[in-house]
């Protein structure tokens, strides 16, 4: 399968994204542009299609929703993605002392979030602040308030709730964090419980 990115060279607007079975060669290419320029009103000097194979790091990236810029010829063709908008982000990890706790109320796991520099090199011990992060709980998505001092926060979670809990529950946060690590918990009830 070919992964593509198709663009209007006039205003770099990103038309559409995806991936194609057959690859995108020969006639199945050109009939591929013709509906995109079809679809999109465009004359075929004014699209480009970056065409990468599907697996590509640079391909599973942007499938992803990492944030690029586009890298262009001098003809406007787009010959490449360019991640550094995304890697020049934060980057949050998340870890908790169990992953599987008692939903009784009192058996406790401890969660710990740390915003790594961009780099990876370590913890951005300058951040200090609060934010709301997503989270999937046994009811649905919910946000819960962090706060962060010298980059970590830290929270002991109980529940008398069984299910499975994910924290946090996207890849990007708020558009300036990117996640590196989360963690699922599952809640259980003890047999004589149920």
């Amino acid at each position: 399968m070919s992964f593509f990115l198709a663009v209007n060279k006039t205003n770099d607007e990103r038309l559409e994204i995806g991936v194609r079975q057959p690859d995108l060669i020969g006639i199945v290419l050109d009939e591929f542009r013709t509906a995109l320029c079809k679809n999109h009103k465009l004359k075929d000097e004014e699209l480009s299609i970056l065409i990468l194979n599907e697996e590509s790091k640079d391909a599973q990236e942007a499938l992803n929703g990492a944030e690029y810029n586009l890298i262009k010829d001098e003809s406007g063709n787009v010959i490449g993605l360019d991640f550094t908008p995304e890697t020049s982000k934060w980057i949050l990890k998340v870890n908790a002392t169990k992953l599987t706790i008692l939903a009784d109320g009192q058996d406790v796991t401890t969660i710990t979030m740390e915003v790594w520099k961009p780099d990876d090199s370590g913890i951005a011990t300058g951040i200090n602040v609060s934010r709301d992060v997503p989270i999937i709980t046994p009811d649905g998505p919910r946000k819960v308030r962090v706060t962060f001092n010298k980059g970590t926060a830290s929270r002991d979670f109980v529940t008398k709730k069984a299910g499975l809990w994910i924290i946090p529950n996207s890849r990007r946060i708020n558009g300036a964090v990117r996640v590196g690590e989360s963690v699922s918990i599952e809640s259980i009830q003890r047999f004589e419980d149920l």
